[in-house]
């Protein structure tokens, strides 16, 4: 995994892989399966396709049960990592009915990264972080939603599942709303002489 969001959600996703905290999630994911199928039933004329947004260690969904019953399955997540190996419990031949694609539904990751860097790198100013503190909680309102992969949204899927991606939720609002209005407003640098 090459960028620092995906490693970000590997390194919390990676202790989620084991069985001990995956049964913790059986209610859940009990429910998630649940309205999976029903929803499924109730779908006239469905070529059986599913695209889960958020699968990172895939604790919410039961991919053996997914495999059975769609044709085409899309796993997204920033963490490709963590799914693929989630995966290793199917065999080999279930295992290509699956495709993943690596997609940060926040745009985390393209905006984020660089202007978190750029910004902490040039504050000098203990008391810029209280100001930037309260210029967060004025800010929390707006949101930046990104652009659903090109690849899939010419197409039709007949169930779109996002269980578990609250921890990405919130970035958005930081990156437009809150990063760069902070950059312009803390962050004075001096002219060039």
């Amino acid at each position: 995994m090459n960028n620092l969001v995906g490693d970000f959600f590997y390194s919390v996703n990676k202790d989620l892989i084991n069985k001990n905290t995956r049964d913790t999630w059986h209610s859940h994911r009990k429910k998630t399966m649940e309205t999976i199928f029903t929803t499924s039933s109730k779908i006239a004329n469905h070529t059986k396709n599913i695209v889960i947004l958020g699968s990172g260690s895939c604790n919410d969904i039961e991919l053996e049960d997914l495999v059975s019953h769609f044709s085409e399955i899309v796993l997204i997540d920033i963490d490709l990592e963590s799914t693929k190996e989630a995966m290793k419990s199917l065999e080999i031949s279930k295992q290509r009915a699956i495709t993943l694609l690596n997609w940060d539904i926040t745009g985390l990751h393209a905006k984020f990264i660089p202007k978190l860097i750029k910004l902490v790198t040039k504050i000098k100013d203990g008391n810029q972080i209280k100001k930037i503190i309260e210029f967060i909680q004025n800010q929390i309102d707006r949101l930046y939603l990104p652009p659903f992969p090109e690849n899939l949204s010419q197409r039709g899927f007949d169930i779109t599942v996002s269980p578990c991606i609250s921890s990405q939720l919130f970035m958005p609002i930081f990156i437009e709303f809150i990063l760069n209005p902070l950059q312009n407003k803390y962050v004075h640098t001096s002219p060039k002489k």
